[in-house]
């Protein structure tokens, strides 16, 4: 979500939703947020963030009611990956694996032949 799309949605009741839906998981993708943009108090949620490198590109977040995760992994490793278009969120619990992916439309230059490698690449990344 970008900067001032997260805002809008503030106002119009995020935080209701996260409420009314009282989920024990919420993962958002393509947020196209900074660090430190946006201050979201969500009571009772851990929150984890992936964000993109560059402004503007995307990022995935997670926000549970778990307890803190054993780990918490972000992106798959590979450097051209990671760096230039999608991002995974890898969070290992005692039982089992919350990921949360974002993959790019319209793959970059980087992408453009491997975008069919990220199904096993993010299973390796779990094994």
């Amino acid at each position: 979500m970008e900067c001032k799309r997260a805002a809008r949605l503030r106002q119009q009741g995020l935080y209701g939703l996260f409420s009314e839906i009282d989920s024990d998981f919420f993962c958002l993708q393509e947020i196209r947020l900074q660090a430190g943009q946006i201050e979201l108090e969500l009571p009772g949620y851990h929150k984890y963030w992936n964000y993109a490198e560059r402004k503007g590109y995307s990022g995935t977040a997670v926000f549970t009611k778990h307890e803190p995760p054993l780990t918490v992994t972000r992106g798959l490793g590979k450097e051209e990956h990671d760096r230039e278009g999608g991002r995974l969120l890898t969070l290992e619990y005692e039982s089992f694996y919350l990921v949360n992916v974002y993959t790019p439309p319209t793959p970059s230059a980087a992408w453009a032949g491997s975008i069919t490698a990220w199904p096993g690449m993010t299973i390796s990344v779990l094994t």
